[in-house]
Parts: C-alpha cells; structure tokens; sequence
C-alpha cells in the first residue's frame, strides 16, 4: 500500500501563514512544513528557521518577542499583586513600584511615611509579625517605642536588668546579671537564640555532651518549645522533633545549644504550605538540578536557573515545604552516597544552588525521575 500524502501548501497559503505570525520570508518557500525556512520578525527584525508546522502552536512567530511579551505580562502581575499586598497592610504607594527588592514610598494608614521593601514585608508577613508592617523612615513613635519595649522585657525574661537604651538586636547591650549581680554585654539575638548571656553563670552548668541523660537532654529541648519525637540517642545526631510551631525539624542538641533554632521559623521558606519538588537537567554540563521552592516563586526560581542554561524535566506538586524538602535532601543522599555522584556543576557557573547537581551519566534522568516518583508516593501514602 502507498503512504498517505498531505496537500503541500502554496506559496501563498505559506506566506499568508508567516504574516499572521508577523513574520515575513528571507528564502523561497520550500514546500515543507517540517523543514526549516529563514525568517525574520516584522516587529523586531529577529532572524530565524522555524518550522512552518511548529507556528501553529505558538501565540507569536518570534521567540525574543514572545518571552518580552511574557515577561511584560509578569511584570504587571507582580505589580498588581505587590500593590494588593501593600493595600492589605494598609499601605498606599506614593511612587511608581519597581520590583520586590526597591523600596517605595508609600503611607501608612497612621498617617506616617513608609520607605517598605516587598520582599521584608512579605517575609514579616508570612511569619505573622506586626514590627516590620509599619517601619516609618525616622524610626521613632509608637513603633521604636513598642519594638525597644519588647527587647527590654524579653531581657528581663531572660534574667538581665538593662543598664543602658536599646539599639539593635545584634548590638551589645549593657546588662546586670540578676544571678550572680555581675554586668554583662550580651546582644538580644544570642538570648533569642537560647543563651544565657552570661558565660560564667552557663559554665557552673556545663556537662561533657558525652554525660548528657536523655533526660536532661529532653528537659532541655522543651525548655526552647520542642517536643522530641524520636528517642535521644547523643549530642551530634540529628533528632526529630516537633516545634511549637507546628513544623518537624531535626536539630542536633549541640546545634541547639550553640544557639541554633527552629528552621522554619527563621526561613523566608515556608515550610508549612504548599510546595514542588523539581529537577532540571542541563545538556552542556551533562547535570542534573533538584530543587524546591514555594507554589508563588517556583516559576521565578526555575527561571533563574533557566537563564543559566537549565531545561525544565519535571515538577511535583508537594503538600508542605516541609515533605519538599525532605524528598530534596533524600534524593541528594542517595546521590552522594549510593551513587556516589559529587555534585557537576562548579559554583562560578551557577548564581545558586551548584550543591544540589549531579553527573546525569552518574544518576541517569530516568532513575532519578523514578526515584522522586517513589519518594512522592511515600508521603503520599504517609499522609494519607
């Protein structure tokens, strides 16, 4: 039997289809719409070869058209969703907003002046505080007077008669020491992050890690809002734990005790809300990317990593950015130590994140498609 033949397109028909697109032909027509024909754009005199077949599928013939008119269409998404965020803090713009990282000027519903930064707004709102909404230029008024309020009770919390006007929180700060009475120059962010801000004192009730009980060990880790999951076993192992939070996390008692926290609460990450796993690949390093982010800045991230050469494999939508970054950390596990894959990509040729890569001939795109398949259907099921 003889193979069925499309009708080929005139040359009319074919040109007609180039202008829609706002293209015009460099070439004659070839009479084939899986071959590659030179074109060049009518809006920005772009030259090409696309397929004639292939621009049925595009909104516009131009590429370098079609990305300026995606990343006009973000822009003014981001514009119209930074301005929402602001009006729902009570902010009104006074000046043209630029991006997330600019300040702009704008006024507070208490009638004073606001130089906001997007990105340390959105940050202070996630973690559901109230200091950073209204940060007025000159620092002074209800807001210094209620941040410096606080400072000087979380001290006194702590057991520190301030001798001196609060500053900032990594600034030291003169203090009396109610128990033993000695002055001491201790900073609000060591005592936040669970010191005692007098070295004498904490020294009367030092132990070898190695003579630690677990039940000390557990009194401890509840005295700074966690409660122990797993059972304690020493000092430098990570131990599961839940935080007050909400959030599970696996700090080691000896990170804890050098001042070390709770992640979730400290990261701009939200590990409690919806999330995506994601793996890229790159063709000229012959590497592999895993990576998470937040649903609302996947696409910014990946695209950073596309600018950097980067193609898009395959993305999972997770429940928690706590899960994502759980499956993120098990896969590069099982790259270092069961495939014994070191990362491919050298930091310079990377803005971020050259750790998570691996040797694509090493770990291979398909078993590692498979493996996050795997570790996706586990918590799935987990949770279920």
């Amino acid at each position: 039997m003889g193979s069925r033949s499309s009708r080929s397109l005139s040359t009319e028909e074919a040109n007609a289809r180039l202008k829609a697109k706002n293209l015009v032909a460099l070439e004659p027509w070839h009479g084939q719409t899986a071959q590659p024909w030179k074109v060049k754009c009518l809006i920005c005199g772009h030259e090409a070869k696309p397929r004639l077949g292939g621009l049925n599928t595009r909104t516009t013939g131009c590429r370098p058209c079609a990305y300026k008119e995606r990343e006009k269409a973000l822009a003014i998404e981001h514009r119209n969703n930074a301005i929402a965020l602001l009006a729902d803090n009570g902010f009104t713009p006074l000046e043209e907003y630029k991006d997330s990282r600019t300040p702009i000027k704008c006024r507070h519903t208490c009638g004073n002046t606001a130089m906001v930064v997007l990105t340390t707004l959105t940050q202070s709102v996630k973690k559901g505080s109230t200091i950073m909404r209204c940060q007025c230029q000159k620092g002074t008024g209800a807001f210094a007077k209620g941040k410096a309020e606080q400072a000087i009770q979380e001290m006194r919390d702590a057991g520190h008669e301030p001798l001196e006007p609060f500053k900032t929180t990594h600034t030291r700060w003169r203090t009396i020491h109610l128990e033993c009475g000695e002055e001491r120059r201790s900073t609000l962010g060591s005592i936040r992050a669970g010191g005692s801000g007098c070295y004498p004192c904490s020294r009367k009730t030092w132990k070898h890690p190695d003579q630690i009980t677990a039940e000390e060990a557990t009194a401890y880790v509840r005295s700074r809002g966690f409660e122990p999951i797993d059972e304690y076993s020493n000092s430098q192992k990570k131990w599961k734990m839940k935080h007050s939070c909400g959030a599970v996390v696996t700090p080691s008692l000896t990170n804890l005790k050098g001042g070390s926290g709770c992640k979730v609460c400290h990261s701009s990450f939200n590990h409690m809300e919806e999330a995506i796993v994601y793996l890229l690949k790159h063709t000229g390093h012959n590497a592999l990317k895993v990576g998470v982010a937040g649903a609302e800045s996947a696409d910014r991230r990946m695209r950073d990593n596309v600018r950097n050469g980067f193609a898009i494999v395959k993305t999972w939508d997770i429940a928690t950015g706590q899960e994502a970054e759980n499956i993120e950390q098990e896969v590069i596990r099982h790259w270092r130590q069961d495939l014994n894959a070191p990362p491919n990509v050298k930091k310079e040729h990377m803005r971020s994140g050259h750790t998570e890569t691996a040797s694509m001939r090493k770990v291979g795109l398909q078993r590692t498609i498979d493996h996050i398949d795997s570790l996706v259907y586990s918590q799935e099921q987990l949770a279920a």
